[in-house]
C-alpha cells in the first residue's frame, strides 16, 4: 500500500508546474567556478559503444599475401 501512495505521490510532482532550483545562481557560477579546472581535465573515460578505442567502425585488417 505504501508503494501505491509514494507511486501517486511521485507521479504528481512529475506534474508540479513550479520547479524551484535548490540552488540560486549565484551558488551555481561560484560552485561552476571552483570547480572550472576540475571540468576542463576531466577525461572522457567511458566507453559508450563497447567497441573499445576502436570507436564505432573498427579499421579493416588487411591480408597479407
Amino acid at each position: 500500500m505504501t508503494n501505491l501512495v509514494n507511486f501517486i505521490k511521485r507521479l504528481l510532482r512529475l506534474f508540479r508546474k513550479e520547479k524551484k532550483s535548490k540552488l540560486s545562481v549565484a551558488q551555481i557560477d561560484e560552485l561552476i567556478e571552483t570547480n572550472k579546472d576540475t571540468f576542463i581535465n576531466l577525461g572522457d573515460n567511458l566507453d559508450y559503444d563497447g567497441m573499445g578505442d576502436w570507436g564505432r567502425f573498427p579499421p579493416i585488417k588487411k591480408k597479407n599475401k
